[in-house]
């Protein structure tokens, strides 16, 4: 069976894939990574890719929407 880790870099935006979305949206990196920093996998920090791409399609920022942050950082033990 492959392990969880294995598979992180396919499951979600790794922090690299977001920080390049960031940087072609003109979006704060440090910003996104502390509304939607989602979940460790191994050594990958893996975000949700929905939540990602909507704040990459939003206009306004994440502080104008009024909207308080979901505590969404969770880490999983993984086997090798």
């Amino acid at each position: 069976m492959v392990s969880a880790g294995t598979l992180a870099p396919f499951i979600g935006f790794t922090e690299e894939e977001v920080k390049n979305l960031c940087e072609e949206y003109h979006k704060d990196f440090d910003k996104v990574k502390k509304w939607y920093d989602g979940y460790l996998l191994r050594d990958y920090q893996v975000y949700n890719p929905r939540a990602v791409v909507s704040v990459m399609l939003r206009r306004e920022s994440l502080r104008a929407t009024g909207r308080k942050r979901l505590p969404m950082k969770q880490s999983f033990p993984l086997s090798t």
